[in-house]
Order: C-alpha cells, then structure tokens, then sequence
C-alpha cells in the first residue's frame, strides 16, 4: 500500500513539478520563501483535491471528466501567456516577482485536476485513504519545492529565455491535458 500510493502521488505531482520549475526560473527574490509557498500551496491543494474527489464520490465522475480539460487547459492558457508577456516586459522590482497566493491557488488547481478525479476512484482501489492522501500532499510539497529550486538555478544560466520556456511550459501542459482528453 505504501509503494502504490507513492508511485500514485509520483504520477499526479509531474505537472505541479513543471509548473514549480516554470515559477522558480521567474523568481527574482528570496527564493527559500518562495519555495516553501509554492510547495506548501501545490502540496495542499494537491491533497485537498484528491480528498474532495474521494467525497464527491463515483456519482459526479461523468461530469467533472467531460469538463476538467477545459478548465485546466483554460487556467493554464491564461497563466503561460501572462508569463510570456512579463518576458518581454520591464525588469520589476525583487519585490513584485513573488506570486501571489491567488496565482498560486489558481496554478494548484489548475496542475491537480487530475488528482480530483483520482480521488473519486480511491475507495476501489485501497481500504483506507490514509495513506494514498499523504503521500500525494506530502510528495507533491517535496517535489514542487525541488522543482523551483531547480527552476531558479536555470533562471541563472538562462535568464529571461526562461520566463518564455515557462509560459510555454504551462501552456504545452494545458494543450496536453485538452488533447488527451478530446481524443480519449
């Protein structure tokens, strides 16, 4: 149960690690600050969307599939474009690089759709949602801390190209998600 429920939270922080790379390479302030508050936010809402899936049950799957692409490729489109445009922009201030935890949440949300509609599947796969819950916070805070970590240090190899490789990052993620399921 502990090795299927990390190799389930290794699967569904891969997106939240892209992002938290995208968001490390933009950062231009502290970055053990920023790291810890985008681990923390990725991690919780990670968690907290799987948990509400195990809630809502098998009864809402039908739904939230036919419309969960478009709501995260929609997020994520908004997101990387954004990032793109501040590329091309004035250099801000250290002060104005730190997301804001709106944009965070929205980030969160958008990279853990997925985990949603795992959870509603949990309780046919495990008895007890415990630990596949853990794992998934607790993994997904690990790894988008690592993964902006990761991102600011090529930020200092590759500067601002990396604002652009970000918001397409984003953006590539959100056509991914689309296609994957207009064509499943």
């Amino acid at each position: 149960m502990i090795i299927s429920s990390l190799i389930l939270a290794l699967a569904l922080c891969v997106d939240s690690f892209a992002v938290s790379i995208a968001r490390g390479a933009l950062n231009k302030g502290r970055i053990l600050s920023e790291a810890v508050k985008i681990a923390f936010v990725f991690g919780v809402v990670q968690f907290g969307t799987t948990f509400f899936g195990f809630l809502l049950g098998v009864s809402v799957k039908s739904f939230v599939e036919s419309v969960d692409h478009f709501i995260a490729f929609v997020l994520l489109l908004i997101v990387g474009i954004r990032m793109i445009l501040e590329a091309f922009g004035k250099e801000k201030a250290e002060v104005s690089s730190s997301d804001s935890w709106w944009t965070l949440i929205v980030l969160g949300v958008a990279t853990s759709i997925d985990a949603f509609i795992v959870g509603v599947t949990l309780p046919f796969f495990y008895e007890s949602v415990v630990w596949p819950l853990g794992a998934i916070g607790v993994v997904t805070l690990l790894v988008a801390f690592c993964g902006f970590v990761f991102g600011k240090r090529l930020r200092v190899f590759f500067g601002r190209k990396v604002e652009v490789f970000g918001g397409l990052v984003l953006i590539g993620i959100g056509v991914k998600v689309l296609i994957e399921h207009l064509i499943a």
